[in-house]
């Protein structure tokens, strides 16, 4: 029943297609996060759905759908030098096995974010692969929010293959990154325009995902939770209110959370007695040691080469649980500046167009997506640098969307006489 039920989904993603060809990309989008194949049983089990919607996704736009298309900027260019970066060191890779298991993901990763502006260019668009996005990790943090509330404890749900997305670091990271985004939608949408039906769905989703990161024990997700508070804070006028509904936003998670959840977050504080926090520190040390011998990366799967004892830990074989130390130990000095570069480009690209439609009453909706794109990437680095998640699809996401909208905010303020009207584009 569940594999009928998910091939009605794919079959609707098809035949709208025919109507609005970028919907076939949506269905990639939801075939890479939601993962039916590992929901269903029996035949769908064995279809290449992301392969299968991708190609779909592809034939439209070259027969259909080629209107606007993209500039290339820096932030793509590192894209695809970087995809191709990292085959080339799978070439030399130390474990070859590993290392080509892994490259089958993060190539899928890397050059599908690089081709997202083809088929997302209009305000309608951008926002229908969020709204997917988010939809799409409902899968994965809404049991966990639910059994927190009834008091089960849940560490790992099991295997979630290319995603990943079960890991509870992983998944608690994410759930962070969602919650402006839900925010955003609660007040702006454009799709959802009724707000009876908008403000609690997105504002609900919002309130769950803090759930869910407490169900998962990880410090990484209080980390990112914090970073989260924190952005906000700076940025809201009204910060003795703020302050006030944290407060008592707060306090209900207190009497909630088990004694268990408290002992694991206070090793934050003394994570020189941690054994787990101090093994990450030996890696990263083991890591810049072992580039050092390496200059050009050790292909994926490098960690399981390295061995060494630093601050009395053996790190042999053990992972890098930071994603800017697997870059460098995998991909060497030229893969660490390619990704370096790629996130501090979108960065940039979205601090110029937050600038740029600041003053512009009219674009207030872009505005604010933008400012929540640029608040996700934040809490996605300052996460990032507790798990080893490089080539995780979610922050690419984020990277290919600021492209579009880069892209279509070209077409509104730097080349308007050149441009349809703004209308045009929200259709």
């Amino acid at each position: 029943m569940t594999a009928l039920f998910l091939l009605f989904v794919l079959g609707c993603f098809i035949v709208l297609s025919f109507q609005a060809p970028f919907i076939a990309a949506l269905a990639y989008v939801w075939a890479d996060i939601a993962d039916p194949q590992k929901s269903g049983y029996g035949f769908i089990r064995t279809m290449p759905l992301s392969m299968i919607t991708a190609s779909f996704a592809f034939i439209l736009y070259f027969l259909t759908d080629r209107k606007y298309p993209p500039k290339l900027n820096i932030t793509m260019f590192c894209l695809i030098l970087f995809a191709l970066w990292v085959t080339f060191t799978t070439f030399w890779a130390v474990l070859p096995d590993a290392a080509w298991h892994k490259w089958e993901s993060a190539i899928k990763v890397l050059l599908f974010a690089s081709l997202m502006p083809l088929f997302f260019r209009t305000r309608v668009q951008i926002e229908a692969v969020l709204l997917v996005f988010n939809f799409s990790l409902l899968n994965y943090f809404l049991p966990r929010a639910v059994k927190f509330v009834l008091g089960q404890a849940v560490y790992n749900m099991g295997d979630a293959g290319n995603s990943g997305l079960n890991e509870t670091s992983t998944i608690a990271l994410v759930c962070a990154m969602l919650i402006p985004l839900n925010l955003y939608f609660a007040k702006y949408s454009v799709i959802f325009t009724n707000p009876l039906i908008r403000r609690p769905l997105f504002y609900g989703i919002a309130l769950l995902c803090p759930l869910a990161i407490l169900n998962t024990f990880a410090r990484t997700g209080l980390v990112a939770l914090g970073v989260f508070g924190l952005i906000r804070f700076f940025q809201s006028r009204k910060k003795f209110q703020y302050i006030l509904f944290a407060f008592l936003f707060t306090i209900p998670f207190l009497f909630i959370a088990p004694d268990s959840w408290f002992g694991r977050m206070n090793t934050i504080q003394t994570f020189e007695s941690d054994y787990s926090a101090m093994t990450r520190i030996a890696v990263w040390a083991g890591t810049i040691d072992y580039v050092s011998q390496h200059p050009w990366g050790g292909g994926f799967g490098a960690y399981r080469d390295q061995s060494g004892v630093y601050f009395d830990i053996n790190i042999a074989g053990r992972a890098y649980h930071n994603s800017f130390i697997e870059v460098l130990g995998e991909h060497g000095y030229a893969g660490i500046i390619l990704f370096a570069i790629i996130h501090l480009s979108t960065l940039a690209s979205l601090r110029r167009m937050i600038k740029l439609t600041g003053n512009d009453e009219s674009q207030l909706s872009l505005h604010e997506l933008l400012k929540t794109l640029f608040i996700m990437h934040i809490v996605y680095l300052a996460g990032s640098n507790f798990i080893g998640i490089a080539f995780q699809s979610s922050s690419y996401y984020v990277i290919a969307i600021t492209m579009c909208l880069a892209n279509y905010v070209s077409r509104i303020y730097v080349a308007p006489a050149r441009a349809a009207p703004v209308h045009a584009y929200l259709r």
